[in-house]
């Protein structure tokens, strides 16, 4: 492991910290706008800022989920995007109106960057299911320290960006909690679900259910089994 790198791990949790205190302020900014400007939805967060397996230097990912059926998501985007023109702590902020996801960029004064979407309901699932990893990681941290690690040195060797042929951050923080559940520091909460007969859970064409009451005790019961077996 390089110096840099090491270094990153020893200050990580301090860094973590401050940058969690910046999220927390775009995402109450983003809601008083929201508030002004009289829109039928809530903001929430999503992606990694929600899930704990954010980094540092990660992005903030937002979304607005429409109260009800009124709300049209290029028009309040739009209202967003004049809305924050004027405001001071905000800049860069950029629209991609693509007819099926439109999204509006920007970037905080602290230097986040920030994407804003409607409506990404399987986004906000997905999150979900990362954030009952997460929670099944701080049973065992390092595991939880094993993910952030892995998304940084990816970060640090270029290997992140999907415009430049790389997975995205999502992608690799999915193949850390894969080699978790090989070695059985976590269990596969989707496969459980299946076992214990939860509900199919459907968003958007997904089949998204898994199980958030997996205990501790589960993964060394199979560990003993296999043991034993």
């Amino acid at each position: 492991m390089d110096a840099g790198l090491s270094e990153w791990l020893r200050t990580m949790e301090t860094e973590t910290c401050q940058w969690k205190q910046e999220v927390s302020q775009i995402e109450t900014l983003a809601r008083n706008t929201c508030r002004t400007l009289g829109l039928s939805g809530r903001i929430e967060l999503f992606g990694s800022a929600e899930s704990g397996f954010g980094i540092p230097c990660s992005d903030v990912d937002l979304v607005l989920l429409a109260d009800g059926p009124t709300l049209d998501p290029l028009e309040a985007l739009k209202r967003i995007q004049a809305h924050l023109l004027s405001h001071a702590a905000f800049t860069n902020i950029t629209s991609i109106f693509q007819p099926r996801v439109p999204l509006l960029k920007f970037t905080h004064l602290s230097g986040i960057e920030v994407d804003l979407v409607v409506n990404n309901h399987l986004g906000v699932r997905n999150t979900q299911l990362l954030k009952a990893y997460h929670d099944c990681c701080r049973q065992d941290s390092p595991g939880d320290a094993l993910v952030r690690t892995v998304k940084e040195w990816a970060r640090r060797c270029g290997l992140v960006g999907t415009t430049d042929g790389m997975i995205n951050s999502y992608a690799w923080t999915l193949l850390a909690i894969y080699y978790l559940q090989v070695m059985e520091v976590v269990p596969n909460l989707q496969a459980l679900a299946v076992e214990r007969g939860l509900p199919s859970w459907p968003v958007e064409g997904h089949e998204t259910r898994f199980c958030t009451e997996a205990l501790p005790e589960d993964g060394a019961k199979r560990s003993e089994e296999r043991r034993v077996g």
